[in-house]
């Protein structure tokens, strides 16, 4: 569009001047009267066709500006856009990590239980810790799982105590610890399956 727009307007300009010329003469062309400035230099005609050509260069580089800032406005739109689908796709990949590590919590819950009914004390306390380890990975997005990885670093501490002998598996512990699996399990299915919540 903007080079058919030139095209034209240095056509008229050219007509403008070969009109022009023929109506002024040419200076000194025939015997004719010259037109001459003030000062010397240019005949009126050729300051008028100078003063053309400069507002017309003047009106095109007006149109560029405009065409620029048009072109920065869409890029601008561009980039937000741009920006909108990274942040976007940024949360999607951080939910699906954050149900990754949450169905990884679910298998290692079950393990840790299986555990303690098998009295393997040891396997038990390590389950425990893998778990509250990874759940200290998603506690960024919701601190309530920092708390429930600190509960579980204490129950570990207690299965390692009964290992060493140091305690019992007395009733007050198994309430502590059913309580526990009760708050795990809740918390993991506010989280997990098809309409957890999101992370």
């Amino acid at each position: 569009m903007l080079s058919m727009l030139s095209k034209k307007l240095g056509l008229l300009i050219v007509l403008w001047v070969l009109g022009a010329s023929q109506a002024f003469g040419e200076p000194g062309a025939d015997g004719g009267a010259v037109v001459e400035s003030s000062d010397g230099y240019l005949s009126l005609f050729w300051q008028d066709t100078l003063t053309i050509i400069g507002g017309a260069g003047f009106v095109l580089t007006a149109i560029g500006v405009w065409i620029a800032c048009l072109q920065m406005a869409r890029t601008t739109t561009a980039n937000q856009a741009a920006t909108k689908a990274a942040v976007n796709a940024l949360a999607e990949g951080r939910d699906q990590y954050n149900r990754y590590v949450i169905a990884q919590a679910s298998r290692l819950a079950s393990e840790a239980r299986l555990y303690v009914k098998k009295q393997e004390w040891s396997i038990a306390a390590i389950r425990l810790s893998d778990l509250a380890d990874l759940l200290l990975q998603v506690a960024g997005d919701d601190t309530s799982w920092a708390n429930m990885a600190k509960r579980l670093h204490a129950m570990e501490g207690s299965f390692d105590r009964i290992q060493i002998g140091e305690i019992t598996y007395s009733d007050g512990l198994k309430g502590k610890w059913r309580k526990l699996q009760r708050e795990l399990r809740l918390k993991i299915g506010e989280n997990f399956g098809p309409y957890g919540a999101e992370n």
